[in-house]
C-alpha cells in the first residue's frame, strides 16, 4: 500500500491558481486574525474539523504562518490534557466555551494529516511527532473490533451499544489512513484501510444504493443498516464518502458507479440530500461544495474535471460549501500530480 504523493501548491502557476485564489477568499471570510476557523452556517462555532481543513489548506497553499496559527489556536483551546485528541467544540459566547472534551475522529485524522504534511514541506520534527501521537491514540482510543470488521468509532463517547456500533461512513480518510501506517502501527492501520473499504462496498442503501451518514453495524454479525437517531439519508456527511475515495484512489474499489447514477439521475438540479428509505429528495439543490465533489466523482465524466470546471465559492455560501470547494481543488491538484508522476 504506497503512500499518495503530495506536493504543496505554488502561487502563480496554472494548476494551482485556482487553489490559491479561493484559498485567498478562505482565510478573509472563515478565520479569524487569532486562527480560529468559523462556522458560518452553525451559529460562529469552531470545531476541530474546521481547524483541520484550514491546516490542510495552508500546507497546501505554502502559507506557513497562518499554518502555525492554527495549529497554535487549536492545541491552546481544544487539546485534551489525558491525550493528543482534541475536544471537537468551542462556543465562543458560551461561558463554557468547550461543552464537550471528546474528540471526532476525522477533525483527527485532518489534523494529523496536515501536521504530516507540514513536517515534510517545512522540515519540523515536532510536527511529525504530534502527528504520530495523534495516529496513536486514533488507534488506542477511537477503534473497536467485532466479529468481523475493526473499525474507527466517530469519537470517545456515545457509539458503541450492547448489540451494535453506530459509524460514520464519511470518517474514513484514506489519505491519512496511509500516513498513519507509516507513522503508527503498520499492521493495525493496514487493516483499518482495508476494512474500512469494506465497510463501503457493503454500505449500499435505497433506490440508489448509497451509504447513509450514520452506519449501525452489528457486533456478531455482517448485516449493516442505517442508524437509528438520524435521518436515514445521504446528505452533510456522506456526500463526503466519494469526494475521500477518490482522494485516496479507492472510488473504483467501492462502486464508484453508484455515485455517477446517482449525480447523473438528478442533473443539473444536484439534491442537498436523499432518504434511504422512501427515495425523497431535498426541496432545494446542492450547494456549490456538493456539486465539485459531484464533478469529482461521477457527474458528467469519470475523467478529472477541469479546475476551471470546479465552481468557486460565493458569498452565499457557508464555511461548509465553501470548504468542500477549497477540498474538491486541493484533491484534483493531488490526483493530477500523482497522475502524472506516475505516467512518468
Amino acid at each position: 500500500m504506497n503512500s499518495l504523493r503530495f506536493s504543496p501548491a505554488k502561487a502563480g502557476t496554472s494548476d494551482n491558481s485556482s487553489f490559491i485564489s479561493a484559498w485567498a477568499m478562505f482565510r478573509q471570510r472563515f478565520i479569524a486574525p487569532d486562527g480560529r476557523v468559523i462556522d458560518t452556517g452553525n451559529k460562529g462555532i469552531s470545531h476541530s474539523e474546521g481547524q483541520g481543513y484550514g491546516m490542510l489548506f495552508a500546507v497546501h497553499a505554502g502559507d506557513r504562518a497562518l499554518f502555525e496559527q492554527l495549529w497554535h489556536w487549536t492545541q491552546s483551546m481544544l487539546g485534551q490534557t489525558s491525550c493528543a485528541l482534541h475536544s471537537w467544540k468551542y462556543v465562543p459566547d458560551a461561558a463554557i466555551k468547550v461543552p464537550e472534551t471528546t474528540a471526532a475522529t476525522d477533525a483527527e485524522f485532518m489534523l494529523a494529516l496536515a501536521l504530516a504534511r507540514a513536517a515534510d514541506t517545512w522540515n519540523v520534527p515536532s510536527y511529525r511527532q504530534a502527528a504520530q501521537s495523534i495516529f496513536r491514540d486514533i488507534r488506542l482510543l477511537l477503534t473497536f473490533q467485532t466479529d468481523s470488521l475493526n473499525l474507527l468509532l466517530p469519537g470517545q463517547n456515545g457509539f458503541v451499544h450492547d448489540d451494535h456500533i453506530v459509524v460514520n461512513p464519511s470518517y474514513y480518510l484514506f489519505p491519512a489512513l496511509r500516513v498513519a501506517r507509516d507513522l503508527d502501527d503498520r499492521a493495525q492501520w493496514d487493516r483499518l484501510f482495508s476494512d474500512g473499504i469494506t465497510l463501503l462496498i457493503r454500505a449500499r442503501f435505497g433506490q440508489w444504493h448509497l451509504p447513509a451518514d450514520w452506519i449501525a453495524v452489528p457486533k456478531k454479525a455482517d448485516d449493516l443498516h442505517p442508524a437509528d437517531g438520524w435521518p436515514h439519508r445521504f446528505s452533510y456527511d456522506a456526500i463526503r464518502v466519494p469526494l475521500y475515495a477518490r482522494w485516496g484512489n479507492v472510488l473504483q474499489q467501492i462502486g464508484s458507479e453508484r455515485f455517477s447514477d446517482y449525480w447523473n439521475h438528478f442533473a443539473p438540479h444536484l439534491p442537498a440530500w436523499v432518504d434511504l428509505d422512501t427515495g425523497e429528495r431535498s426541496p432545494y439543490d446542492a450547494s456549490t461544495g456538493f456539486r465539485n465533489v459531484a464533478l469529482l466523482s461521477g457527474l458528467q465524466s469519470n475523467r478529472l474535471p477541469d479546475s476551471a470546471a470546479l465552481g468557486m465559492f460565493s458569498s452565499t455560501d457557508d464555511y461548509y460549501s465553501s470548504a468542500l470547494c477549497l477540498l474538491s481543488l486541493m484533491i484534483r491538484d493531488e490526483v493530477t500530480t500523482n497522475s502524472q508522476q506516475g505516467a512518468g
